[in-house]
């Protein structure tokens, strides 16, 4: 029925996934360049920081389960951008 989707000229479900990988991390290029000569993060309150956290770390795994290498880099990559900002709030706060 949907045998058109499945044509080479399409780019794949990967190749959407990446692109959002990419342009997601650029997205906080700005917010971790104020944190790091401001040292300043209101912006994020504790509650917040855990909860994407443990989203991120339940994104790993389920990309470790369903073999999504997509899901794996995504997780991995904004995990660290949240650990990132949690040790600059644990640090300055």
């Amino acid at each position: 029925m949907f045998s058109f989707i499945k044509s080479e000229s399409i780019p794949s479900a990967e190749f959407f996934g990446d692109f959002a990988i990419i342009t997601g991390i650029i997205s906080f290029f700005p917010i971790i360049i104020n944190m790091w000569y401001t040292k300043n993060t209101s912006n994020f309150t504790w509650i917040n920081l855990m909860l994407a956290l443990i989203s991120n770390i339940m994104w790993i795994s389920y990309g470790v389960l369903s073999n999504s290498n997509t899901n794996i880099a995504s997780g991995t990559l904004y995990f660290f951008i949240y650990l990132y900002i949690f040790l600059i709030k644990f640090k300055f706060t």
